[in-house]
């Protein structure tokens, strides 16, 4: 019988770590993966290198032209790249997901902040992880505790709150924000 899928959404700062990899054979162990990498602070550093602004609206990053986009997408292809050469190095195969959707949305080069990737695959995955550093754990599950409340008010209660209370058990089951250390042991 096949395993399910499990998405990894992972920070590019923990890319090639021994902790991150030795988790990942962990969970490959149960699940058939699915990587989405970040690649905020290369992205930043690639705008500045060419005298671009780094703008960011509450989905992320906005880039302004075409130009921007291309940017940041091939930042986004690189850690991908690199990525799985790290991973196959270890014996784990997995399908690599590049955070850019174009014909999927009219053929606009659209990025996708990573953080909204166990949101949008959410109905599709068995089981969904979210590598980043300690000190971010508690606003990445406050982040997603937050869409779901939301997403629950508007898509099945089909409602317009004007006050919204968030309930702290009230959290999407299949989403685990799994931390590391600032520094690889």
């Amino acid at each position: 019988m096949p395993k399910p899928t499990a998405l990894i959404k992972c920070s590019s700062r923990l890319l090639g770590r021994d902790d991150v990899t030795a988790r990942v054979h962990e969970i490959e162990k149960t699940y058939a993966l699915r990587f989405v990498t970040g690649g905020g602070e290369q992205i930043s550093a690639a705008f500045a290198e060419r005298g671009w602004e780094n703008v960011f609206g509450p989905f992320g990053r906005i880039c302004k032209d075409f130009d921007q986009r291309l940017a940041a997408e091939n930042v986004l292809k690189k850690n991908v790249v690199e990525f799985e050469d790290q991973l196959e190095a270890s014996r784990i195969f997995a399908t690599m997901v590049v955070p850019v959707l174009d014909k999927e949305i009219g053929g606009v080069t659209c990025h996708v902040n990573g953080d909204f990737h166990p949101i949008n695959g959410y109905n599709g995955y068995a089981r969904i992880f979210v590598f980043t550093f300690d000190d971010d754990v508690a606003r990445k599950r406050w982040f997603y505790r937050a869409m779901w409340q939301v997403c629950r008010i508007h898509l099945e209660q089909r409602s317009m709150q004007e006050t919204i209370t968030f309930n702290p058990d009230d959290y999407p089951e299949k989403i685990e924000v799994v931390g590391f250390p600032e520094s690889s042991p």
